[in-house]
Formats: structure tokens, C-alpha cells, sequence
């Protein structure tokens, strides 16, 4: 059993992974120490926590700015961070940040505290303009510098190169994974469902306008986000919302409740010049992978060969026509795709895939 002494980790409350990180640190590790933070369009709490051999001892909230300046949001962000390491005297750790926000000045305070610094890069933006070319540049400062990174997909580790030949460095490829759960599932005919933010670029308009051709698909919709409004707008006004339902973000115990009834998970991301979809680990389709569900994708994340490889799904063209004909393809062989899905469920599991990543935090006591 893998053991580590003290690890720390910085996330957003909605990045995909997070809760299998703090699942596998928080019962592998002496002590671990979690900071989350709200994205910044959500009026909800910072949060701390403390586990000890895997029990949470301590939990904290803490409430601050509530406006949308992004300025001051960032402030505090950094500013409860040094909260964070105060709060619970945070020193010889590890700390796993994945927004080069956390590595300002962290030299210093690696020094005083002695602290370790591994940085995981989760996203690349194409716009490198404005505040996103000191994104980057802080990005590419902090892959250069630090001794430990990580990256999420082989794309962003080609996309930050580092040019030293040092053999002390360490880099490698730390992709999210799936739990190893199997819920049951009661899959109904043409019922087809969509997790995650409704923005732009996700392919929900083109799903609508599929309904509208074809009257005997149901669509469920899981997450929130600034399309919500236009979305359920356009469902009232072509008279599709006896086949629509959108949940909003939900529970866990609710979010299978009503994905073990879809036939298909669909993932039709557009492909745009300035869209971040291909530069990272596509944490939607784990998501489906890891309730069982066959996915139906276009070919803009990497993660499209994986569903090929293992026939765990269909990777077809960003047209009505496209997705009727890979749903119709997954019908007719439906075993052999469910077959797929669980093969491709097994090669991703969080446990040991982090198991295998981080083998050089380990301690023998």
C-alpha cells in the first residue's frame, strides 16, 4: 500500500478530479491538507480541510469578496491561500497546485517552511492575449523552474517542453481517472444525456436541433452554466420540453439515478480556434466511462483514440447526421459497446494510476 507522509492540494470545488484526489491522498497520507476555492463566477465559501490516517479532523469555512471584480478575486484567493498554511502550520509538505496563481513567491516560501512545490498543469487557453499572456508566461516560468511537474494529457506536455537536461527533474503525465464503482444500470431506448458546464463550444443547440428532427430521442442535461437560460428558452419555444429535462448540478446518489437510464453519453464538442477542449483530459468522458455509459463524441479531444481503441463508443462528424448514425451504430452492437466501456473503465482507475504516478512521494515507516 502506497504511503505519504504530509501532502497538501489546491483545487477548484468543480474540477473533475478532485474528489478522487482528495479520496486517494487523504487515506494514503499521515496528513493531508485540502484547500478549495469557489470558481470565480460562484458566491459560495473557501474551504479547508484537515484528515489524519484518512479521518477528517477539521473542516473550515471562510467567507470573503462576494463581487465579480476578477482582480479581487484572485487576491483572495492567494490571500486565503497564506491563510491555508497558517491555519494549519503547513511545513515539510508536498503541495500539489495546478494554477501557477499558488507559485508566486514560493521559493520563499519553500525555504522557510520547507515545503515541496509540485505543479500539475491542467489547462492550455489558445487566446494568449491580455491576462492569458500572463497565464502563460507564468506557466512556462513555472514548468521551466520547478523540480516536479506534471501534465494532464501528452498534448500539454508537448505544448511546455523543458529544455534543461537536469536528472534531478521530474515530468510526468498524470491524466484524471475513473473510480471503481458500477452502478446498475436500466438503459431506455433513445434516451441520451449530456454532464457538465453549458457553455459555448459543447455541441447543446446542435443536440436540440437533433431532437427537433428526430421525435423519439430524449435528452437529459446535468450542470449549469451562462447557456442555461438561452438552452431551456429554445426547448419551450420549439416545443421540446416534454423530451428535455435539465437537472442542474447534482448529488451523486440523484446523478445516477438518472444516468442509469441513458443509452448513450454524448460529448460533441466543437472544434474552434480558440477552444481549450483538445489540450487537456477530457473529465466528461471519464465520467461516462465510469457510470458505464457508451459515448458518443466528436474528434476534438484526444481521448476520441481511447474511445476508438476499445470500442467504448462512437467518434463521429459535428452534424445531425453524424450523431444519428453513431447512435443508431451503438444500438445495433450494443453488448460490444458496453463490453468496450467496461474494459476502458478498467485501464483508467484513479487508484492506480496515481498509485503509479507519484511513487516517488512515498515513505517506508
Amino acid at each position: 500500500m502506497s504511503l505519504y507522509k504530509r501532502i497538501a492540494y489546491i483545487a477548484h470545488y468543480q474540477c473533475q478530479d478532485t474528489g478522487n484526489v482528495v479520496e486517494y491522498f487523504s487515506q494514503h497520507s499521515s496528513h493531508f491538507y485540502l484547500y478549495l476555492m469557489p470558481p470565480g463566477y460562484e458566491n459560495r465559501p473557501t474551504i479547508f480541510k484537515h484528515y489524519t490516517n484518512g479521518i477528517l479532523v477539521d473542516e473550515k469555512e471562510v467567507w470573503g469578496y462576494k463581487g465579480n471584480n476578477k482582480i479581487i478575486i484572485h487576491f483572495y484567493y492567494y490571500y486565503y491561500y497564506l491563510v491555508f498554511l497558517s491555519t494549519y502550520n503547513i511545513r515539510d509538505t508536498s503541495i500539489i497546485v495546478s494554477y501557477p496563481l499558488f507559485l508566486l513567491f514560493y521559493s520563499w516560501i519553500a525555504f522557510f517552511l520547507n515545503n515541496q512545490y509540485i505543479f500539475w498543469i491542467f489547462d492550455y487557453f489558445p487566446n494568449e492575449t491580455g491576462f492569458m499572456f500572463i497565464y502563460h508566461a507564468l506557466v512556462n516560468f513555472y514548468n521551466r523552474r520547478l523540480g516536479i511537474v506534471l501534465y494532464l494529457s501528452p498534448t500539454l506536455k508537448q505544448l511546455h517542453p523543458t529544455s534543461t537536461k537536469k536528472q534531478s527533474l521530474i515530468r510526468k503525465i498524470v491524466p484524471f481517472g475513473i473510480r471503481d464503482v458500477r452502478p446498475r444500470r436500466y438503459p431506455q431506448k433513445n434516451r441520451i444525456g449530456y454532464i457538465g458546464t453549458l457553455t459555448e463550444g459543447k455541441g447543446l443547440f446542435l443536440l436540440l436541433k437533433i431532437l427537433q428532427e428526430n421525435e423519439n430521442i430524449y435528452l437529459d442535461i446535468i450542470g449549469n452554466g451562462s447557456l442555461r437560460s438561452s438552452l431551456e428558452e429554445y426547448t419551450a419555444l420549439h416545443r421540446l420540453s416534454n423530451r428535455v429535462s435539465f437537472f442542474g448540478f447534482v448529488p451523486d446518489k440523484e446523478l445516477h439515478s438518472i444516468t442509469k437510464k441513458w443509452e448513450v453519453s454524448v460529448a460533441l464538442y466543437e472544434s474552434k480556434p480558440l477552444d481549450y477542449t483538445e489540450f487537456t483530459d477530457p473529465g466528461k468522458i471519464k465520467l461516462y466511462i465510469q457510470l458505464g455509459i457508451p459515448v458518443i463524441m466528436t474528434r476534438v479531444s484526444l481521448m476520441h483514440t481511447e474511445i476508438t481503441a476499445n470500442k467504448a463508443g462512437v467518434v463521429v462528424p459535428y452534424t445531425q447526421l453524424g450523431f444519428v448514425k453513431g447512435l443508431k451504430d451503438v444500438q445495433k452492437n450494443y453488448t460490444e459497446y458496453m463490453e468496450g466501456v467496461e474494459r476502458l473503465r478498467k485501464a483508467n482507475l484513479f487508484k492506480d494510476i496515481y498509485r503509479a504516478a507519484f511513487q516517488f512521494l512515498e515513505y517506508h515507516a
